[in-house]
């Protein structure tokens, strides 16, 4: 398995998704892979193990000393990773507000939530971690492994304008910048990440200084970050210090008029919360805005899909988790969808005197449908720079959300009492 860069001088690597590492006209070539995606799906299921292979990929060539005799010994290389070469015009056009080293870069592809991930940001030299301070400054430069300033990447427009789909606009996503076979992640992915039990967030001290540490590790890949590089727009870094803004391909509701289709979903890190948030995906001067950049596979294991329905109003964000049998405290709890939940709609709107009726639909997946009386949800409002206003109940983190009831489908912030009615 091979988890180091490839450096090469000359050739291309034309003709993908097969190419060769050296001059079209040298004799011995240096590496000759294949750069297609093999058995990462098979009948339907994702594969644990997908193994990229390079036929006589690795040579060594013997010369005697008076260079009558060669022998060339060739070897088959093994790879579980995917190459981009990121000086195309595909990806340069879409960094904002910073630069990017041009040549082919290699990402490792790892098993997490319910789909392939790259193990780094798109741009990143390395799979450590990156925390950047208000000023723009590395928090720990030149500190111990795992931190590495080159692994933050670069900072990424995913939309420029919308479209229309199904009489709904919304941003029209790219995923070119993304290696072949990949693309932007939904938020759903970020929350089936989130409940994995593999994923961990943790308080670490590292030469006297204190930061929270977000990874995957199941002990098979070692452990997988996500970099805090803050945002950029209006041509200024943006964003909370120490936190790490991700683009995702889910709209934002509730914008409307010459709004609507220009809002996205992002996932936030920072501190020990993961948190859904959205932003317009460029200013009015039509600069876009910029954030990291996490690729996923293009397909997905197909599971069964089971639905929870309902409808609200008076608040932005539902939070959803499933209490085990047995469990008792929040700690306990399995979310279902990431911390402060999806979003319904806008903060104007939910603060209103007059707030709308919102749909709230949770698809997810897996081997099991949870009872209704086993899931609570706790219901926020959020500002649109991700900030919580407000949060019903007020003590769930000790006793508890709201919960369900399969006879009422309607909760409002304007009713006494649980709030929960059969009829809006």
């Amino acid at each position: 398995m091979v988890r180091k860069h490839f450096k090469y001088r000359g050739g291309s690597l034309d003709n993908l998704p097969n190419g060769t590492i050296g001059g079209p006209s040298d004799t011995d070539k240096y590496f000759t892979f294949t750069n297609e995606l093999l058995d990462i799906v098979k009948n339907e299921q994702i594969v644990e193990n997908a193994y990229r292979v390079g036929k006589d990929a690795f040579r060594i060539k013997l010369t005697s000393r008076d260079g009558s005799q060669t022998v060339t010994y060739a070897y088959d290389l093994y790879h579980t990773g995917v190459f981009q070469d990121m000086g195309s015009s595909n990806v340069v056009s879409h960094v904002v507000g910073n630069t990017l080293d041009s040549g082919w870069y290699y990402y490792e592809v790892v098993l997490m939530g319910n789909n392939y991930w790259l193990d780094r940001n798109l741009g990143a030299k390395s799979s450590g971690y990156y925390i950047e301070e208000e000023d723009g400054s590395s928090f720990l430069s030149g500190g111990g492994w795992p931190f590495r300033d080159e692994s933050k990447g670069a900072l990424f427009s995913v939309a420029m304008e919308s479209s229309d789909v199904d009489g709904t606009y919304v941003p029209s996503v790219s995923d070119e910048m993304c290696p072949k076979g990949f693309r932007v992640p939904y938020v759903s992915e970020f929350a089936a990440l989130q409940a994995d039990k593999d994923f961990h967030t943790e308080l670490v001290n590292q030469v006297g200084k204190d930061y929270w540490d977000a990874y995957f590790d199941n002990g098979q890949y070692g452990m997988v970050r996500f970099p805090r590089a803050r945002m950029y727009s209006d041509g200024v870094k943006k964003g909370d210090a120490r936190a790490g803004y991700y683009w995702t391909r889910t709209p934002a509701l509730g914008a409307s008029g010459t709004e609507e289709g220009y809002w996205l979903q992002f996932m936030k890190f920072a501190g020990a919360n993961l948190s859904a948030g959205r932003y317009r995906i460029k200013n009015s001067s039509n600069a876009p805005a910029g954030m990291s950049l996490r690729c996923v596979y293009k397909s997905r294991a197909r599971e069964q899909t089971y639905k929870v329905e309902f409808y609200v109003q008076g608040y932005t964000h539902v939070f959803l988790y499933y209490l085990p049998q047995g469990g008792s405290t929040v700690d306990d709890l399995v979310p279902l969808n990431p911390w402060p939940g999806t979003m319904l709609t806008i903060e104007d709107d939910a603060s209103s005197d007059t707030p709308t009726w919102k749909p709230f639909i949770l698809e997810y997946t897996g081997q099991q449908e949870y009872k209704l009386s086993q899931l609570r949800a706790v219901f926020a409002i959020v500002s649109d720079d991700g900030s919580i206003k407000e949060v019903f109940p007020s003590d769930y983190s000790t006793k508890g959300g709201v919960y369900l009831d399969e006879n009422k489908k309607y909760f409002s912030r304007l009713k006494t009492g649980s709030g929960w009615t059969s009829t809006k």
